[in-house]
Formats: structure tokens, C-alpha cells, sequence
């Protein structure tokens, strides 16, 4: 997966200023793309030289000037072409897990406190997720929505099951930790 094509999309819906990305970022793709404002930016700065998007200056009184951006025709096409591609063969990467790994160099208790602090994390992840589905089920409920809308709404249910599937993982390893943990200290 591509940052600049994340963007294009973002930007096909809407023209945005790179504060304004950022923040649709942590509002719609989260739950499966991370990224920083710095990334976006340098991102940004990418898609203008190859003439992907195009900069509106807008003069603010009081304030910098705000930059927002705008897809091109070009970047739709790149857009297009992209979501039209066979799908590589990507690699799961989850380098939390390297911690599980190598975990045998730590003490069980170090390790639960691993297990414990990523389970917080995605349990914070989730219920996150749950606000906005519920958000989201409250409006489909009164409006009819686009198809667009029905197509994010897969990516939140994705996000979703992998966060539960997540926590019950989680659940399952903390005991067996603390199952290796009291066969160890019983040893000593």
C-alpha cells in the first residue's frame, strides 16, 4: 500500500489542506493505516512534483496563507490504476510481535507486561472503532448512504474483527504465560 495513494483518495473526495489529511486520516483509515503529519507532508510535496495534485493558495487574514490540495486528472488516473491492480503479496508485518518473540530473554513478568500494555492499546484501538460504528449505524439507519460510504464502512468491519480476534489472542497468551510463570517459579 501506498501513503500517496491513500492521499489521492482522500483527496478524490475531497480537496484538503495537509492539517486537514491528517486529521481525515485519524478519522477514516486508522484502523488500518497509520501515518504522521510530517509523513503526509513530505508525501504531499512528492505528489506535487510528479503532478498528481495541485496547490490552491488561499490568503487567510491574521493567519499564514492555508495550501489546499486538489487531485488532478493525472492523479486520478494513477488513482484508477492502482485500485485496479492485482493485489501484491504483502507480508504481514507486525513488529510488536518481534517482543513475543524474543520475549524468552525477559523474565515472565516482563513479558505479561508486554502482553498487558499491547492488549490496553487495542482495547483503546477498539473502542475507538465501536464510537464510530455506532456513530455510523445511527446515521445509516436515518439516510441512505453511497456506495463510497458502504465500501469504508467494510474497512471499519475489518478493523473490527481484527481487533477482537486481537484481544482474544491476547487473553490466550497472557495465560500461558502466566501458566510458563508459575511453572517457573514453582522450579525454584
Amino acid at each position: 500500500m501506498s501513503l500517496q495513494h491513500f492521499i489521492l483518495g482522500l483527496l478524490e473526495e475531497m480537496p484538503a489542506s495537509g492539517y486537514d489529511l491528517n486529521k481525515r486520516f485519524q478519522m477514516s483509515v486508522q484502523h488500518f493505516w497509520t501515518t504522521d503529519q510530517s509523513q503526509i507532508y513530505r508525501a504531499l510535496h512528492k505528489l506535487r512534483d510528479a503532478d498528481l495534485v495541485r496547490i490552491e493558495h488561499i490568503v487567510q487574514d491574521g493567519t499564514p496563507d492555508k495550501k489546499v490540495y486538489h487531485i488532478t486528472d493525472e492523479g486520478r488516473d494513477g488513482l484508477l490504476e492502482w485500485l485496479r491492480a492485482p493485489l501484491p503479496d504483502e507480508a504481514v508485518k507486525e513488529t510488536w510481535l518481534g517482543r513475543i518473540f524474543f520475549g524468552g530473554l525477559l523474565e515472565p513478568a516482563e513479558n505479561l507486561e508486554v502482553l498487558e500494555q499491547a492488549k490496553a492499546d487495542i482495547q483503546a484501538r477498539y473502542d475507538g472503532m465501536m464510537m464510530v460504528h455506532r456513530n455510523i449505524a445511527q446515521y445509516v439507519e436515518k439516510n441512505d448512504i453511497s456506495y463510497k460510504r458502504k465500501m469504508h464502512i467494510l474497512t471499519l468491519d475489518y478493523g473490527l474483527e481484527l481487533h477482537r480476534f486481537l484481544l482474544g489472542w491476547l487473553d490466550s497468551a497472557v495465560e500461558k504465560v502466566q501458566a510458563i510463570k508459575q511453572e517457573l517459579d514453582g522450579e525454584n
